[in-house]
């Protein structure tokens, strides 16, 4: 997730929010062009917590918890992250004109976010699966949502466990979740 960082800055207020850049104000173009059809889905990778194992597991979690304020991550497309490193790079350097020239959380979403367009469609596919919607991030770079377990285990087709570790209890997937097909390359992962 290299652009969760500064994606997350965006809306938190950090100093990446400022100004307008004069640099590239190209909006960013619609991704999700197929069907969200949550019969075909497919795996993210690489979304296991390294101490979700075995010998920690005490077992599925009642399906009724809630889990609350969960974050779906957004993945910018190879030409947003493209477009936001130059961009990066040249608020960084005295010599460029965008010299501590800095975004909006809007116009941030605007070059490297979901497309309205997009956002709908991200948003309609957690709202038919039960899921409430909290809040979109101003710089359409994540969701946040709430829902209970079984609907995560359901809809993400992964269990939640709960682990005991270091004498302490946390939650987690056992395995990757996955989403409709249509949303796999936008989607690159979920915190909480």
């Amino acid at each position: 997730l290299s652009i969760t960082a500064a994606a997350l800055a965006q809306d938190t207020g950090s100093p990446v929010t400022a100004r307008e850049s004069r640099g590239n104000t190209r909006p960013a173009a619609s991704r999700i062009v197929n069907r969200v059809d949550p019969a075909r889905t497919r795996a993210l990778p690489g979304q296991i917590h390294h101490m979700a194992q075995a010998r920690f597991d005490q077992g599925a979690v009642d399906p009724n918890m809630p889990m609350e304020y969960m974050l779906l991550m957004v993945q910018p497309s190879a030409d947003q992250q493209a477009d936001l490193d130059r961009l990066l790079a040249d608020q960084q350097s005295p010599s460029s004109p965008l010299y501590h020239q800095w975004l909006t959380p809007e116009a941030f979403g605007d070059r490297f976010g979901l497309t309205p367009s997009d956002l709908s469609k991200v948003v309609g596919w957690l709202a038919s699966e039960g899921f409430a919607v909290n809040q979109n991030a101003r710089g359409r770079n994540w969701i946040a949502f709430s829902g209970r377990a079984g609907q995560v285990s359901k809809s993400l087709h992964t269990e939640i466990h709960r682990f005991q570790v270091g004498g302490e209890t946390h939650f987690a997937n056992t395995s990757d979740p996955a989403v409709p097909e249509a949303l796999a390359d936008t989607v690159s992962g979920f915190i909480g």
